[in-house]
C-alpha cells in the first residue's frame, strides 16, 4: 500500500505556496500534470482495491473449530476488521496530511482506539478476535507500545516549553524523547499484556445462572435488558454448537443449535458468513457420503437417506392409488396423474442420483419403473445394476472380514503372544481367502 501511496503524496496543505501539489518523492514533478495524473489515477484505484480486498481477506479468516491448532485462529473478526481499517488510516495520514503536528495528532487518536478495541471492547463485547489469550496479550502489548510512541511523539511534535529557534535547545529535547521512547517501550508492552491478563481472568463476564436447577425457566435466571446481552447470549449459543459439531462430533445437535442462535438474534455480515460456512459443511457432509459405503455414514447423511428414502416410498404409494383411481376419474375433466408420475418421476431420479450406490433405492426405482411407468426394459436394465452392485458389496463384505480376521491374528501375535490361537485364525483368513478367489475364479 505504501509503494501506491507515493504517487499521492502531493502535499495538500501547510507547505509553502511553490510546493502545493508537488510530489514529496520527486520534487520535480507536479502531481496534477501530465504523465503523473495517470500514476495518480492508477494508484487511488489499487489502493481502494487493496483495501476492499484485505478487508474482506481479514473477515473471511475465521476458524470456526474451537480447538483448533492454529495460533493465529480468529473466531471473531469484526474486531480485527475494525482494527484494520485503523492501521489503514494511520498509513494514509502520513501521505495526506503535512506536518508532524497533524500526524502527531492522528497517530496519538489511533493508536489509542486500537488498544481500546483489543483490551476494553473485545472483553466487553465477547469480540476477542484469536481463540488462544496468549496471542490476544500479545496484541495489546504491541498496541500499548504503539500508543506509548504515539504520545512521545505528540509531545515532541509540540514541544512545549522549547525555543524552536535555538537549534541546541530542540536537539537536546529530542534526544530526551529518543532515550525516554528506547527506556519505555518494552515496559509499555508489558504493562499492556499485564492488563488484558488481568482483565481475561477477573474482569471477563461469568457464566449466569450456573447454580440453578434444570427445572427453572431460563427468563427467570437472567432477564436481558439491552441487545448486547442477547448478542453475546447468540454467540455463546454459536460457540456451543462449534463445539458439539468438531469436538463431539455431534453434527446433527449442533446443527440444530447453530439454526436457534440464526432465528434468536439478527446476525451481522460476518456472523451469517460463519452460519453459511456452517450450512456448506453441513451440505457437504450430507451428500459426500452415501448409503452404500460399507458404514461410513455418518448420522446426517444417515437421516438424509432415510428421507429421501421416505418420501420416494410415499410418493409411489401415492402413484399407485392414483393408477388406481384414473380409471374412475375418466369421465372428469381435470386429470393429474399425468403431473404426479412427473413429480414422482424427478423425486426417483433426485433420490437415485444421490444415492446410486445404494441397492435398496435401485430396487425401489425398479418397482416405480415396472409399476408406474410401465418401462419393463428400463426397469430390466436398472435391476441388473441392482444385482451387481449387490453382488460387489457382498464380496467387499467378504475381503473385509478377511482384512479383520488378518488384524486379529497380528494382534494376538504381536500383542497376546498366542501363537496358537493366531496360527488357527490364520488358518481361517486363509481358508475363507481361497473360497474368495475360486469364487472370483467361476
Amino acid at each position: 500500500m505504501s509503494l501506491f501511496l507515493i504517487a499521492l503524496d502531493c502535499q495538500y496543505f501547510a507547505t509553502p505556496v511553490e510546493l502545493l501539489g508537488m510530489n514529496q518523492e520527486f520534487g520535480n514533478v507536479y502531481c496534477w500534470s501530465m504523465p503523473h495524473i495517470i500514476h495518480a489515477t492508477v494508484a487511488a484505484v489499487s489502493v481502494a482495491l487493496f483495501v476492499l480486498l484485505a478487508t474482506i481477506f481479514t473477515a473471511a479468516e475465521v476458524e470456526l473449530n474451537p480447538v483448533s491448532k492454529n495460533l493465529l485462529g480468529m473466531a471473531h473478526s469484526k474486531v480485527e476488521v475494525m482494527g484494520f481499517g485503523i492501521r489503514m488510516v494511520m498509513t494514509a495520514c502520513s501521505v495526506f496530511i503535512n506536518g508532524q503536528t497533524w500526524v502527531s495528532v492522528v497517530y496519538l487518536i489511533a493508536s489509542f482506539l486500537l488498544a481500546y478495541l483489543y483490551l476494553v471492547v473485545g472483553h466487553h463485547l465477547a469480540w476477542l478476535p484469536h481463540l488462544h489469550a496468549t496471542i490476544n496479550h500479545i496484541r495489546v502489548a504491541t498496541y500499548s507500545s504503539v500508543l506509548y510512541a504515539a504520545l512521545l511523539f505528540i509531545i515532541l511534535a509540540y514541544a512545549p516549553g522549547v525555543d524552536q529557534n535555538n537549534p541546541k535547545e530542540v536537539s537536546d529535547f529530542s534526544n530526551i524523547m529518543t532515550t525516554l521512547l528506547w527506556a519505555g517501550f518494552v515496559p509499555a508492552g508489558l504493562a499492556g499484556a499485564i492488563a488484558s491478563y488481568l482483565h481475561t481472568q477477573y474482569w471477563a463476564v461469568t457464566v449466569v445462572g450456573k447454580e440453578a436447577g434444570p427445572e427453572v425457566k431460563l427468563k427467570k435466571i437472567h432477564p436481558f435488558t439491552d441487545p448486547r446481552q442477547v448478542e453475546i447470549a447468540s454467540r455463546c449459543c454459536r460457540q456451543y454448537s462449534s463445539f458439539l459439531i468438531d469436538v463431539q462430533g455431534s453434527y446433527q445437535t449442533g446443527y440444530a443449535e447453530l439454526m436457534v442462535a440464526k432465528k434468536g438474534s439478527n446476525p451481522s455480515l460476518l456472523e451469517r458468513f460463519c452460519i453459511f460456512i456452517r450450512d456448506q459443511e453441513h451440505t457437504q457432509k450430507s451428500s459426500a457420503a452415501t448409503s452404500g459405503d460399507n458404514g461410513s455414514v455418518d448420522l446426517v447423511s444417515y437421516v438424509e437417506f432415510q428421507r429421501g428414502c421416505r418420501l420416494a416410498i410415499h410418493m409411489h404409494e401415492d402413484a399407485l392409488l392414483a393408477r388406481r383411481t384414473f380409471w374412475e376419474t375418466l369421465l372428469h375433466a381435470n386429470v393429474t396423474f399425468d403431473k404426479l408420475t412427473r413429480a414422482v418421476a424427478r423425486i426417483e431420479v433426485t433420490v437415485l442420483s444421490r444415492h446410486s450406490s445404494s441397492v435398496k433405492v435401485l430396487q425401489l426405482y425398479v418397482k416405480f419403473l415396472q409399476g408406474v411407468r410401465n418401462d419393463p426394459w428400463s426397469a430390466a436394465r436398472w435391476a441388473a445394476e441392482a444385482e451387481k452392485l449387490q453382488k460387489m458389496e457382498e464380496e467387499a463384505n467378504e475381503s473385509s472380514s478377511v482384512k479383520v480376521l488378518q488384524l486379529y491374528v497380528k494382534f494376538l501375535q504381536g500383542v497376546r503372544n498366542d501363537p496358537w490361537s493366531a496360527a488357527r485364525w490364520a488358518a481361517e483368513a486363509e481358508k475363507l481367502q481361497k473360497m474368495e478367489e475360486e469364487a472370483n475364479e467361476r
